[in-house]
């Protein structure tokens, strides 16, 4: 970015700071919502690594657990030391249950964060397969800022980890094409091994390591051509090892409609080419400074490239082709296709930081290192406010934390039932009837799975009887004919409800919330804003799916925590 170069030495301790930044600002609010809710996806990875500490299939309460996704992450967190529950635990409070009944899902956002974390590094190798030590530290800043990439690696998910790998698939197979010796060849398939085994995403990346082969079949010192099939055994043992339920009768197949693919649904008439729009509003839903960035720098690489006379420097296009034989396959899969949410778009993120990278440094060229410096930090100064608002808010009190305080402190949990629409779990102790009845319907979390495995002698504090209504059709026509009878006839004191908006699908939620307003008295509404406008706000800081209502990164700036809006009413 300035007519002196960066040294070396400068570059790695500047990169180390950015990527110890990145480190600190994704593990700010780590255990959000834990140990009462997770996310659905996190109940797949929570079931493999629990079989794999304790050999038991997972219940019915980690829903689908071995499969759908590979086995890579679960298999890194079993590396990790048990930290949960063993043996009797009297004396702990409510606190420290809570903390051991989040172990799993603690230790798979940490592991999560640690490799998410790496992308920070291996996008300023990325870009110095093209740029200068300056401008490959602006895309490294970018994505250590970035919201979304800090928003999925606290989750308990293969996204960002999958993101860090085909990343690092595309260097080793870049230098495959440089070098082709046969330790690059194991390293080319060990890494596309790596990015296969995170998610099925990463079969990718078997792109550009065939892209890679074909370059290095063409230099002079070109290898054997059968060192390939190293790479590709290495490859075939680790998709045998990480997915081994796809070995299993009926794992995939093809239909009339489209192919199942580990539980997921390919269906042909979702290639209808909306993924593009999907696309666009993700970046402009959580990355808008990458994105405006990005378009310039990819114009003007466009108007570099038009206007240059000498050919490429080798070295250059053979680095472009294996990059690009990554990236804009991938681009053009979620492009075509409708079914895609803002996950997919992580393995790309660190091609728009190379391309805003490239058109920041074009602008400050020849304008010296504190311009450049100052100009990089201006231009990041919004996404990092974005990433540490959203560790603050993370790292808040959520509704449903908030809604169980006052609980705790204004009901008689064993005397005053309390009924909570639809289903959400409090971190509370759970009295024995509805721990009975309810822990089989406790779809996002393990809380009231531990709570069922503690001994008499272990329970601390006050115990809650906390209902759901049961079976959802006959919920809904109960709800329907008097939603409040519905839940006096039950003995229910309080109820506790999600507000939704007038348009929610299922009508039983805004006509209780109604009849509640009309006949019962309010006594608490906690809303996830700073400021409480009364408006719904059923989704909190998770996701927001409409992004022209508004972007995500305008919502989590009026958000003071995470969690649904919510209200508890007296029955009379």
């Amino acid at each position: 970015m300035s007519a002196e170069p960066l040294s070396r030495r400068t570059a790695g301790l500047l990169l180390a700071v950015l990527t110890l930044f990145a480190f600190g600002v994704r593990m700010r609010g780590l255990d959000s919502e834990l140990p009462h809710y997770t996310q659905s996806d996190g109940l797949i990875l929570a079931g493999q690594v629990r079989r794999g500490r304790t050999g038991e299939e997972p219940t019915a309460a980690y829903g689908r657990a071995a499969r759908t996704y590979p086995h890579l992450l679960s298999k890194l967190v079993l590396l990790l030391p048990d930290r949960g529950r063993h043996g009797p635990t009297e004396g702990l409070t409510e606190q420290q249950h809570a903390a051991l009944a989040s172990t799993i899902w603690m230790d798979l956002r940490r592991m999560s964060v640690w490799t998410g974390t790496l992308l920070v590094p291996l996008t300023y190798a990325l870009a110095r397969l093209f740029l200068a030590r300056g401008p490959s530290l602006f895309a490294a800043a970018a994505i250590a800022t970035s919201l979304l990439h800090t928003s999925l690696s606290q989750m308990e998910r293969p996204h960002a980890a999958a993101a860090t790998l085909a990343i690092l698939a595309v260097l080793a197979a870049a230098r495959l094409a440089r070098r082709p010796t046969a330790g690059s060849f194991v390293l080319a398939g060990a890494a596309a091994a790596l990015a296969i085994g995170a998610l099925h995403s990463g079969v990718a990346v078997l792109l550009p390591l065939g892209a890679a082969f074909l370059l290095s079949r063409r230099r002079p010192q070109r290898a054997p051509w059968w060192w390939i099939l190293i790479g590709l055994a290495i490859i075939a043992v680790a998709v045998r090892w990480l997915y081994p339920f796809s070995f299993e009768r009926g794992a995939a197949g093809a239909g009339p409609e489209g192919l199942n693919l580990s539980g997921h649904q390919l269906l042909r008439k979702d290639f209808d080419g909306s993924g593009f729009l999907r696309v666009l509003g993700t970046m402009y839903s959580y990355e808008p400074v990458l994105l405006l960035l990005s378009v310039c720098g990819g114009a003007a690489a466009l108007v570099a490239f038009a206007k240059r006379s000498a050919p490429l420097a080798a070295g250059f296009r053979r680095n472009l082709l294996v990059a690009g034989s990554y990236a804009v396959p991938y681009f053009l899969a979620l492009g075509i296709y409708a079914q895609i949410f803002e996950r997919f778009v992580l393995q790309l993120l660190p091609f728009f930081a190379c391309l805003s990278a490239y058109g920041v440094g074009r602008v400050l060229r020849g304008r010296g290192r504190i311009a450049g410096a100052v100009t990089g930090a201006l231009l990041l100064a919004l996404p990092t406010a974005l990433v540490w608002k959203l560790g603050s808010v993370r790292a808040a009190p959520d509704t449903v934390e908030r809604a169980a305080a006052w609980l705790e402190a204004h009901v008689d949990g064993e005397r005053e039932p309390v009924y909570v629409l639809p289903y959400l779990t409090f971190p509370l102790f759970y009295g024995p009837q509805s721990l009975e009845r309810n822990w089989r319907a406790s779809q996002h979390t393990m809380w009231l799975e531990y709570q069922r495995e503690l001994e008499p002698g272990e329970w601390t504090g006050p115990r809650f009887e906390i209902f759901h209504p049961r079976g959802k059709r006959a919920m809904i026509d109960a709800l329907a004919e008097d939603p409040l009878e519905y839940y006096v006839e039950r003995g229910a004191r309080y109820v506790v409800i999600q507000q939704v908006g007038e348009g929610f699908k299922v009508r039983a939620l805004p006509d209780t919330r109604d009849a509640l307003r009309a006949r019962a008295e309010r006594v608490l509404r906690v809303s996830p804003m700073a400021v409480d406008d009364g408006a719904a706000d059923s989704v909190g800081t998770r996701y927001l799916r409409n992004v022209l209502e508004m972007p995500y990164a305008l919502h989590l700036w009026r958000a003071r925590c995470t969690g649904p809006t919510l209200e508890i009413y007296r029955l009379p």
